[in-house]
């Protein structure tokens, strides 16, 4: 089968016009990151209440590798809750339930690729990093990182992303001199939390969720 290819210049007119919209407010719409090295063939985007994945909606197109999919979701009403499947051309495939889509604005494909946007960088030099474990059934929301010494979380390092269950993360440290001891928060889907004090990273501890 002969597909046809999303071109560059179709994926530079869709981003400006995504990063001009107002804060979503409800809006389910979404955007998919093929942070993969291969075609993404398929992404199927259905109600978290229904027993069948809804129309590919990428139709007859691909999303290639470093190029990103704005997905409209229209007729749903408030409903907020979604599965997604997305396969690549190798029939590599990855199931997403239960997302928030009017809280989420990007799914990365797939999930636990190093590459592309899915890392948070807090600053250039050095090496220095933490790795946060997902081991719980649920998406992870939000992770704040604070130097041990700090008495404030700062911002999420998440941002607009989740960290799915049986999938980890890993941040860059290196913003933070030669300092060895933070502080982590994780937060999942349904507000549960758990704080890790004191946490090594200069000897390769990790945080492992819950």
């Amino acid at each position: 089968m002969i597909r046809r290819t999303l071109a560059p210049f179709v994926a530079a007119l869709v981003l400006p016009l995504l990063a001009a919209l107002p804060a979503r407010a409800g809006v389910q719409d979404f955007t998919v990151v093929n942070q993969g090295a291969v075609d993404i063939w398929h992404i199927f985007v259905s109600p978290n209440y229904s027993d069948s994945w809804e129309e590919d909606v990428l139709g007859n197109s691909v999303l290639q590798p470093g190029l990103e999919l704005g997905v409209t979701m229209n007729n749903y009403g408030s409903h907020c809750y979604f599965d997604i499947r997305i396969e690549d051309f190798n029939g590599v495939a990855e199931e997403y339930y239960d997302v928030d889509l009017c809280s989420l604005s990007y799914v990365y494909f797939p999930s636990n690729a190093s590459s592309g946007g899915a890392t948070k960088n807090s600053g250039s030099g050095g090496g220095t990093q933490l790795t946060v474990v997902n081991s719980s059934a649920n998406a992870v929301w939000y992770i704040y990182i604070s130097p041990a010494s700090s008495d404030s979380w700062g911002d999420d390092w998440l941002q607009s992303e989740v960290l799915m269950p049986g999938y980890q993360q890993s941040f860059s440290l290196a913003g933070f001199g030669n300092q060895c001891l933070f502080d982590v928060r994780v937060e999942d889907l349904n507000g549960y939390a758990l704080e890790y004090a004191g946490v090594n990273v200069c000897s390769g501890q990790y945080v492992d969720f819950p």
